[in-house]
């Protein structure tokens, strides 16, 4: 059994841990918003995985509480944490941690609402969305020309009318009704990624955060109910 890999946000010029998660993602996210902020992948191997550790606890610092992060720092060659030198831990670096870990536990909570939002339109198929788009464009193509001659040139609606037992007609016009739907959908979701994900890189404090999640929550519930 493998331990969980951890991704963690450091201060560019220290290595002082700002963030850590499990998930890649967010920390990214951070990443890309934080001024003076590196990512680091898999910090917990090779140099956490003895048995003492997996054991007892799989990661030292996964127990560790945010606040206490920038006390720990990342030596990258070594590949191991060591204690923050106190002449190097500022106020500034302080902050600019809790900053991190409540952009990165916002992302998470706004990345969870979204994937939720657009669960519906998974197939579990692999290839599936191929599938989709080849149905959609075979339709519309059907749909402009008015008429098929061969309806071999539009196998996927041939197979769509076979199946569901109607012409070829109401098949084109059925898969590009159901291609509307879900594009309206995405598009909906996608409104949300751009508007909140802009809103939470730009927020500079933990109280515009909160205020951004707020907003996005009510928002995000209002389009559930549409």
């Amino acid at each position: 059994m493998r331990s969980m890999p951890y991704s963690a946000l450091l201060h560019g010029n220290t290595g002082i841990l700002l963030a850590l998660s499990t998930r890649i993602p967010p920390i990214v996210f951070a990443g890309e918003c934080i001024p003076d902020a590196v990512c680091a992948h898999s910090v917990n191997y090779p140099n956490y995985l003895t048995r003492k550790h997996f054991w007892q606890n799989p990661f030292p610092l996964s127990s560790v509480s945010p606040e206490e992060f920038p006390t720990w720092r990342w030596d990258f060659r070594k590949r191991k944490f060591f204690r923050t030198s106190g002449k190097v831990l500022t106020e500034a670096i302080r902050s600019k941690s809790v900053l991190a870990n409540h952009k990165v536990q916002a992302i998470m909570q706004i990345m969870g609402n979204l994937n939720l939002s657009r669960a519906e339109l998974a197939t579990g198929l692999d290839f599936q969305e191929t599938v989709y788009r080849l149905k959609k464009s075979q339709a519309q193509a059907y749909k402009k020309l008015g008429s098929a001659e061969n309806a071999s040139e539009f196998p996927f609606v041939e197979q769509y009318a076979e199946i569901a037992g109607i012409s070829l007609e109401q098949a084109a016009d059925e898969i590009l009704f159901k291609s509307k739907i879900a594009e309206d959908k995405l598009l909906r979701s996608e409104r949300m990624r751009l508007k909140y994900f802009d809103k939470l890189k730009k927020a500079s404090n933990a109280e515009e955060i909160d205020a951004v999640m707020s907003e996005f929550h009510r928002e995000n519930y209002l389009s559930a109910l549409v």
